[in-house]
């Protein structure tokens, strides 16, 4: 018997290292250079890594179109970090769940923290631009302890979309040449796109009111977002989550323990600084960027700031503000 045990002990001994070993270099395979698919319940979460350095997510947003946007267009962040671009269920090449009613910001949050989990690590750096900011937001809120820098590019906040600020916009570029074209294409809250290209046409035809000299930027914008089509499917399946959802973000402004960037432009239409103004109050400890007479792609038209901005907060240490 004593034997036995001793054979176990030593079985035991053996197998704890080797298993070590097996998960890590199962994770490590994980985050090679190149795109990887990660099976998390019920969706297959597609996920891009590129770049070198510290390891840095990066999100979608969760209405229809895939991270391929962030990939084109943050690549000067590579030079300093390792990017993990990740299509949200729905997104992209992520797939759709079967019951669409778990398609909202708050399933898509809990999808990045099974993403942590299934790479082996405890906590990571997220970004994330419009309802890619409501999903890094509510990442913060719901997974504290495992998120430990947040950037929010023009969020949009669940609960605080400000429609009294995007009026005023649309009311005072209603006869601007620039957008008068543009203004009359917004689409109603209830409008529902039927057809990926339809949703996609949609989205451009209204698109020179994100920026603030559309000439200008929207050819980047389209080069960026070149290979990109919107999911209608995932757009009004999204849509009607979060409205069942039906969240408050700022009531839970207090339970964020990460430390949190906030880049706004001040001609956002969408996402009005307001907005971003109010997240920076209720988050203790936050940082707040407000980029004058820019629209809703900060790293388009002020690329050598945002990149600057960016890399400096990532690169600080983090001094307990609580």
């Amino acid at each position: 018997m004593r034997r036995n045990l001793s054979f176990l002990f030593y079985f035991v001994a053996f197998i704890g290292p080797v298993s070590s070993y097996v998960f890590a270099e199962t994770h490590q395979a994980a985050l090679k250079q190149g795109p990887h698919d990660a099976q998390l319940g019920d969706v297959r979460i597609h996920y891009v890594v590129s770049g070198h350095g510290p390891l840095i997510f990066m999100t979608s947003v969760g209405w229809g179109l895939s991270s391929l946007l962030y990939q084109n267009g943050l690549k000067p962040l590579e030079d300093h970090f390792t990017m993990v671009y990740v299509d949200e269920r729905g997104n992209g090449d992520s797939s759709q769940p079967e019951d669409l009613k778990q398609m909202s910001s708050s399933v898509m949050a809990d999808d990045l923290d099974h993403l942590r989990d299934y790479l082996g690590l405890d906590k990571i750096c997220l970004i994330g631009h419009s309802s890619g900011g409501t999903i890094t937001l509510e990442y913060a809120e719901r997974h504290p302890t495992h998120l430990e820098k947040g950037i929010l590019i023009d969020p949009a906040v669940l609960g605080d979309r400000d429609d009294k600020q995007i009026e005023e916009y649309i009311s005072l570029w209603k006869d601007d040449p620039k957008y008068k074209k543009a203004v009359k294409n917004v689409p109603d809250d209830d409008d529902t796109p039927k057809t990926n290209a339809e949703a996609t046409a949609r989205l451009l035809s209204y698109i020179n009111l994100y920026f603030s000299n559309p000439e200008i930027y929207v050819p980047i914008f389209l080069k960026q977002a070149k290979g990109s089509q919107v999911s209608a499917t995932t757009e009004n399946a999204h849509k009607a989550a979060d409205r069942v959802a039906a969240r408050e973000q700022r009531q839970d402004y207090g339970i964020v323990q990460a430390k949190i960037l906030i880049i706004n432009g001040t001609v956002d239409w969408i996402c009005p600084y307001q907005v971003a103004q109010r997240i920076y109050q209720g988050i203790s400890g936050s940082e707040l960027d407000l980029y004058a007479n820019v629209g809703h792609f900060p790293w388009i038209e002020e690329p050598h700031r945002f990149f600057s901005d960016v890399t400096a907060f990532l690169d600080q240490k983090i001094t307990p503000t609580r």
